[in-house]
């Protein structure tokens, strides 16, 4: 009997035990989104409700961002490293509303980069590479194609990184202590977001401990809509897409 015929007899005995049984369709159903990769609906206009599994972000122009996009994964019990990203302050973590006691921090990965990063792809949920994770292009291949394996969501500070999931903030103001707990008292950035088909634009302010947003100037005639959180408000115009 040929592979064919095989699998066609396979797929009638099947189908007559779910007769059977009294199934008659075979919708599928969808799989609900993992809540370890889980964003607070601010960043929804953006990039969507959850970071893409089995991909590369790419964040830069503003620490504070990166950061927000772990608050609702790390409050879900998602497993984040940090990585070579000395530039991102722990205390503005917990400041922004991150669970930091999920957070892996390595400083100074020196050589050992690659081994670090694949442990963690291996072992963790999401994974931050900051400036100091260096990488040759055949070791960014090699961990790229692990973390397709994996399902592992990869989040790269460095401009010059190929990502198909792209936040780049630019124009930042801000005013606030440089020294101490480097606590920003007032910011704004405009946050520009691609994917493979999309693309939305806003402006992002924090003051006083929270972030709210206004449409860009392109978009200004339309009426913003507002998204509250505890941590980051998001507006958006209707202009930006769907």
């Amino acid at each position: 009997m040929s592979a064919t015929a095989r699998l066609a007899l396979a797929r009638t005995i099947l189908r007559t035990a779910e007769t059977r049984h009294g199934i008659t369709t075979h919708t599928p159903q969808p799989l609900a989104p993992d809540p370890h990769y889980a964003l607070i609906d601010a960043f929804h206009p953006l990039v969507g409700t959850h970071l893409h599994p089995g991909a590369i972000h790419r964040v830069t122009g503003a620490a504070s961002i990166t950061l927000a996009l772990l608050i609702a994964a790390s409050h879900n019990n998602a497993r984040i490293a940090i990585i070579g990203a000395s530039h991102l302050s722990m205390v503005a973590a917990h400041d922004l509303g991150v669970a930091t006691h999920n957070l892996i921090i390595v400083t100074q990965p020196a050589r050992h980069t690659p081994t670090i990063a694949a442990a963690c792809i291996d072992s963790a949920h999401i994974t931050i590479l900051g400036p100091q994770a260096v990488l040759s292009p055949s070791e960014h291949r090699a961990l790229t194609a692990r973390l397709r394996e994996r399902g592992h969501v990869l989040v790269t500070t460095n401009p010059h990184a190929h990502a198909p999931i792209i936040m780049k903030a630019r124009a930042p103001t801000w005013r606030g202590p440089e020294q101490g707990r480097y606590h920003l008292t007032d910011a704004s950035w405009y946050v520009h977001a691609a994917t493979r088909t999309t693309e939305h634009t806003a402006v992002l302010h924090l003051a006083h401990g929270r972030f709210t947003t206004t449409p860009t100037p392109a978009a200004r005639n339309t009426p913003p809509h507002v998204i509250n959180h505890p941590h980051l408000t998001l507006a958006h115009s209707g202009t930006m897409g769907a």
